[in-house]
């Protein structure tokens, strides 16, 4: 029995127990006979009789359909009102908060690197008043010693001048005394010259020292300002990307979640919302039906097979409408590309800045964790490098994927990461590119550390020949593209400036290699008189055995199954994230420590000559602008 008949039991007992029986109708006992097919039955049966009681009855069951519409439309609009509340949370997932905050952001953190901009510019105009007046009062006090000392010289002259005073053979009475006169007048001239000029200068010193006192006080306080400017701006910028980056997962979350339960609740509300419409054609037809007790007898057959044959469908569309909402687009998140410390941060904000009043190193909590060598522990060694330094590559050589020289994307692409990891997490444990660092730092120096999964093994850094970017140095020569000439060679350093050899074997082929040297740094270039080419190495014109490798990202006997066009291609040697600077021919295979350093290698034809050097030696390479 349908669910709103419920309210018709009354009806529907006093119709089979009272009026079937008045109008002698056969009463089953089938529980399953329904309210509209009971009507249908009576009416069927009553032959046009009509009474008061069934006049009464059919009144009462008239109320019955009158008074279960409502509880139906009551129960449709908690249905919408459950659908609505379950749409809205859609859009309520911090969309609309995100932009708003990332459009503050902006403007705030515009205006404030536009003020620092400005006060660096105000710093570099302090800073030249200041060697001004260092430079003046250096002048000053030069012009002070002279002049004074010349007075002393000029007043000591008078102890001396007796043998002026003396009279020449010859002379005469006045032209003795106009020669003393004359004497004295220049020596008296002189004097007052050098005294009043010695006061002057005096003065002059007197006044500049205190003057440039307070254009260095000046200075300094300005210098301190645009750095509390910067540590804000630096500030700003880590918070807000932090706190960006934590909305745009949590709203990312939200609306996940408030979808699929928008789905399930418009589930369900549909399941539900088709019992009620056919709740309601099924009213609909017996409001049409209880009419015809109104109707002559010869009426009545055709006029019941009329409404029960109308199509309610339409009718309960339109009468029970129940509005869907439309699932919304993701909120979009505002995260900046570029946070403080990144290259793409020091690029827009630093850029232009006078070069002897240059930003400084960034303190702010995101530089902490992705720039400089933060997230290294040189606890093992004695030093550790000083300075602004950014991490451009990592090699892992033994994570399972290798960046031998032929891995072009990894050492001459821009944007192509060539396998490696770009996420700042497993920088140290993972083949490691950083893009931004890697072709838009202008590298005036470079640090390589020797590592094992971040613990610090050892350092060394290099003063570069020239400025350029790190894809550019990569990309100068012997690329695979334009082929690899061994008597062509790429120095990119001439000195180190500093390093720690910590506990390394001396065949470390970049920063202890006391077998070559470890001074001259090169890119993209092959040993002496050979073909054992390596992305970075050292001294490679010291290495005269030949077939010994030493350097990271190698490619060796490249002469061998090379394709025709002289480029990159297939051998049976050594093709490796690294090797050991080996003293045996052959890559260590023919005796002494094997060349291979880690696992990391491409093996064509068995690769004999690849022997495992026994160490897990990784490779971080950082840049200095």
């Amino acid at each position: 029995m349908k669910s709103f008949l419920a309210l018709c039991v009354v009806g529907a007992v006093a119709l089979k127990q009272g009026s079937l029986n008045l109008l002698k109708v056969p009463v089953t006992s089938d529980s399953d006979l329904d309210f509209e097919d009971t009507l249908v039955a009576a009416l069927r049966a009553s032959k046009g009789r009509s009474s008061p009681e069934t006049k009464a009855l059919v009144e009462k069951i008239q109320q019955l359909l009158t008074d279960a519409k409502p509880s139906i439309k009551k129960t449709l609009e908690g249905l919408q009102a459950t659908l609505t509340n379950a749409g809205n949370a859609m859009s309520d997932c911090g969309g609309l908060e995100m932009q708003r905050s990332s459009t503050a952001f902006e403007k705030n953190f515009t205006a404030k690197s536009a003020a620092h901009k400005t006060c660096r510019q105000t710093q570099k105009q302090n800073m030249d008043a200041q060697n001004t007046c260092q430079t003046e009062l250096k002048t000053v006090t030069s012009t002070a010693k002279t002049t004074c000392e010349a007075l002393e010289t000029l007043e000591k002259t008078m102890y001396s001048a007796k043998d002026s005073c003396e009279v020449k053979s010859g002379e005469a009475f006045e032209d003795y005394h106009a020669r003393l006169i004359e004497a004295s007048q220049k020596s008296l001239a002189e004097y007052k010259k050098l005294k009043e000029g010695c006061a002057t200068a005096k003065k002059e010193l007197e006044d500049k020292g205190p003057e440039c006192t307070v254009a260095l006080k000046t200075y300094e306080t300005q210098k301190h300002n645009c750095d509390s400017v910067q540590d804000a701006m630096d500030s700003l910028s880590c918070s807000h990307y932090e706190a960006a980056t934590s909305k745009c997962e949590a709203s990312g979350t939200c609306y996940d979640k408030a979808v699929s339960n928008y789905e399930s609740v418009q589930t369900s509300s549909l399941t539900e919302l088709d019992s009620l419409k056919k709740e309601w054609r099924a009213i609909l037809r017996m409001e049409c039906i209880i009419q015809v007790f109104n109707l002559e007898e010869s009426q009545r057959a055709s006029a019941i097979d009329s409404c029960q044959a109308k199509d309610m469908s339409g009718r309960a569309d339109s009468d029970l409408p129940l509005q869907l909402s439309t699932i919304p687009n993701k909120p979009t998140c505002h995260v900046p590309a570029n946070k403080a410390g990144s290259a793409g941060y020091v690029q827009a904000n630093f850029e232009g800045l006078p070069a002897d009043s240059p930003a400084k190193a960034c303190v702010a909590s995101c530089c902490q964790q992705s720039s400089g060598t933060s997230g290294l522990d040189f606890s093992g060694l004695g030093t550790s490098p000083s300075g602004d330094w950014h991490l451009a590559l990592n090699v892992d050589t033994n994570d399972g994927h290798v960046v031998s020289y032929v891995n072009t994307a990894f050492w001459e692409s821009a944007t192509d990461l060539g396998g490696a990891s770009d996420k700042v997490e497993e920088r140290f444990t993972r083949d490691y590119k950083d893009v931004e660092v890697f072709n838009k730092v202008q590298a005036k120096q470079l640090l390589i550390v020797c590592h094992s999964e971040g613990k610090a093994l050892g350092w060394r850094s290099w003063k570069l020949l020239s400025t350029k970017t790190l894809q550019g140095w990569f990309t100068i020569g012997n690329t695979c593209t334009t082929g690899l000439k061994a008597d062509t060679k790429f120095q990119m350093a001439a000195e180190t400036t500093g390093g720690d050899v910590g506990t390394l074997v001396k065949n470390e082929p970049l920063i202890k290699n006391t077998i070559d040297g470890t001074d001259k740094l090169y890119v993209n270039s092959a040993h002496n008189k050979g073909d054992d080419f390596n992305r970075l190495s050292v001294n490679v014109n010291d290495n005269i055995l030949g077939n010994a490798g030493s350097g990271i990202g190698t490619q060796y006997d490249a002469n061998y199954e090379r394709s025709l066009d002289d480029s990159c291609g297939k051998t049976e040697r050594p093709q490796a994230d690294a090797e050991m600077r080996s003293e045996m021919h052959h890559w260590g295979s023919g005796g002494g420590m094997g060349g291979l350093i880690g696992s990391d290698h491409t093996c064509n034809g068995d690769c004999p000559w690849t022997v495992s050097s026994g160490y897990d030696y990784d490779y971080a390479v950082f840049v200095m602008s």
